[in-house]
Parts: C-alpha cells; structure tokens; sequence
C-alpha cells in the first residue's frame, strides 16, 4: 500500500496546473466546456506510462484528486491524451490504484451546503456551467451509488445519465434513496434525451447558433 501511495504522490508530483494550450486545456475545450476558473483538483501530466495488454506507450494524461469525505486523497484519476482527444488506446480513462474508493469523489469545488455530484468530470462540469450549482465527479455510476457527503453538505443535486440500460438512473435513485433517509434534501436531474449533461449542454450550444 505505502508502494501504491508513493507512486500517487509521484505521479501528481510530476504534474503541472492546466494552462491554455495545454493538452488536457484543449481536451477539455473540445469537449465543448467554458474553461474560465479550472479547479485545482484537476491537473495535466506531461507524459504517463500506458500499458494495456499489447499496448504501451507514453501519453500526457489529464489527472484528478480523488479524495474520500474525511478530506484525504485516496486515488488519481487518468485521461490518457493525444491531440487534444482522448488517446486511441483500449482504456483511455484509468484509476491508479491508491485507498479504497467508496465514498469518495473528484472535488472540482470547495465544500457547499449544496451540492451536485455526476459521474465523469466533463460531466460535472457540464452540469455546473448548466446549473451553477457546484459539482462533483464520483467517476462512475458505481461511485455516485456509494457518495458519501463530507461535513457541511446539506442538500445533494444528483445530476444522472440518462442510460438506455438504466444503470446510471437506477444507482442515482438508489444513492438518493439512501441519502435522503439520512436526513439530506435530494434532487435527481436526468437529460430528457440519452446521455449526459456534456451532451446536453453542447445539444443546448448547437440549438442557439
């Protein structure tokens, strides 16, 4: 474990905060996000090791704090990059393996009485720029189901996907069922059309041009 904790310092260690130009700048604006007040827990890593059966190779990556509700770091979240796009390799999107996850989220915002949480980062801020609303990334449905609100917190905003196979909408339901009997104000947002915030909030773009 103290071998899996060091390498998470390392790596973020060796990472730098996003600037305009960057790779993970230009991922994040091809993606159609409004990048103004980028937050700190979301960093660029000139070059990560890949590795994926018969695929390595060295790409920047996009990195993320994922920190448990006792406010520490427990794993890192990689977006492997090439030309401003996700890189073409199997998994594009990985956790480094550090602390267990549960409870834990990506947190793009200091902590508020209210709060939205979605799956992916892009997601979430998708949701926030949308709802202005502060928002964070639990990285899966899996991660929104187990969300833990650190101290503070009195309302949770759960900004779902809406999936053809329900899985993002059944772990939203659950996390607010769960939430919701232990005393906090809920709300569930789902997009009227498949997909998440991000394809909402660029359908709502191409709409008004």
């Amino acid at each position: 474990l103290d071998d899996k904790l060091a390498a998470l310092r390392r790596v973020w260690r060796e990472s730098k905060p996003i600037q305009r130009g960057d790779e993970a700048y230009a991922y994040l604006a091809g993606r159609g996000l409004r990048l103004y007040d980028l937050p700190e827990a979301v960093r660029v890593h000139p070059g990560l090791r890949y590795q994926d059966g018969e695929h390595q190779g060295v790409y920047p990556a996009m990195l993320a704090t994922v920190t448990a509700p006792d406010g520490r770091a427990v794993s890192l979240h990689r977006t492997y990059l090439q030309d401003g796009r996700k890189a073409s390799v199997g998994t594009p999107k990985k956790l480094m393996q550090g602390l267990p996850l549960s409870g834990a989220a990506i947190r793009l915002t200091a902590v508020s009485e209210v709060l939205g949480i979605a799956e992916g980062v892009e997601t979430a801020l998708a949701a926030a720029e949308l709802f202005e609303v502060p928002v964070w990334s639990c990285v899966s449905a899996q991660g929104i189901e187990s969300f833990e609100p650190p101290g503070g917190v009195r309302e949770v905003v759960v900004f779902a996907d809406n999936d053809t196979n329900f899985a993002g909408q059944a772990a939203a339901y659950r996390a607010a069922h769960r939430l919701k009997l232990r005393g906090f104000a809920v709300e569930v947002c789902i997009p009227q059309e498949p997909g998440d915030w991000l394809d909402e909030l660029n359908q709502q773009k191409e709409n008004k041009e």
